[in-house]
């Protein structure tokens, strides 16, 4: 629809009631805890206090390299995910 695939795959953990193991086991990379905000319904935020574990998982192997770059990248717009 906005003419980029979807490279990169987010997920947060609820901490302490969940260890996140599965997703550890299926090589989501941990990368660290949340603030512990909360987005409210008419925008802006509101601290709860709960922080959150967040892991990413990698949907395209250049994800890395083209997520860092200052511009969108040509590739893409030439990837089998556009399909």
């Amino acid at each position: 629809v906005y003419g980029h695939p979807i490279v990169l795959a987010e997920t947060f953990v609820e901490s302490p009631r969940f260890t996140g193991a599965c997703y550890r086991a299926a090589n989501w990379v941990d990368v660290g805890w949340t603030k512990g905000f909360a987005r409210r319904p008419g925008g802006g935020y509101v601290h709860h206090g709960q922080p959150k574990r967040l892991l990413l998982f990698p949907l395209h192997p250049q994800a890395r390299l083209w997520l860092a770059q200052p511009q969108p990248q040509l590739e893409w717009t030439h990837t089998p995910m556009q399909t």
